[in-house]
């Protein structure tokens, strides 16, 4: 009797793609706006950054999002930042 096992293999397929930019993607807790080849903007709650454009394509979750969301999610971390600022 010959002996069997089942395993699963994950590939993945690396490709080059052009964009327009600016590009807008988002995730649980992160919005990005890639503005060059190089950066992005980041922006979680409590923080509104420049990155590596590269953050905004390998994140768990990372899916399409719109101008407006991205500029939503400003609005809400300065908001934030300024209640900080200001104690309340």
């Amino acid at each position: 009797m010959e002996n069997s096992i089942t395993i699963t293999v994950t590939e993945s397929v690396e490709k080059e793609i052009s964009l327009k930019l600016p590009v807008f993607k988002k995730s649980a807790a992160s919005f990005f706006k890639v503005y060059s080849q190089e950066n992005c903007i980041w922006v979680m709650k409590e923080q509104i950054q420049v990155a590596h454009a590269g953050l905004a394509f390998h994140g768990t979750g990372v899916e399409d999002s719109t101008e407006e969301e991205f500029l939503e999610a400003c609005r809400d971390t300065m908001t934030h930042l300024e209640e900080l600022a200001l104690g309340m």
